[in-house]
């Protein structure tokens, strides 16, 4: 089944199989594909499953719409928070901090 998944590597190995030569050796070849690509498959699909449950916990939408907010408030905050502020022009010195004498 894994080499219907429209996946470059799988249509790679389904090249080197074709090319290999023989029946058996495109078979071979294939067989150590699935056989390798199996537990990550697997893992997959049960990390997948535990997500979908996480995410369907009640107070998770309601928490990311605080983070969102929250997020977006530093996000404005930060350039405000320096709008007041002004760097010295290049070679202006520390005149305005009362460093002139340096």
């Amino acid at each position: 089944m894994w080499g219907w998944l429209p996946c470059g590597l799988s249509y790679s190995l389904l090249l080197v199989a074709a090319a290999s030569g023989s029946a058996a050796g495109g078979a071979a070849i294939m067989l150590a594909f699935g056989a390798g690509t199996l537990p990550s498959m697997l893992l997959s699909g049960l990390a997948a499953a535990r997500l979908g449950a996480f995410l369907r916990r009640p107070g998770l939408k309601a928490a990311a719409g605080v983070l969102i907010v929250l997020f977006g408030a530093w996000t404005a905050a930060v350039p405000l928070r320096h709008a007041g502020h002004q760097t010295p022009a290049a070679g202006a010195g520390h005149t305005e901090h009362g460093h002139a004498g340096h």
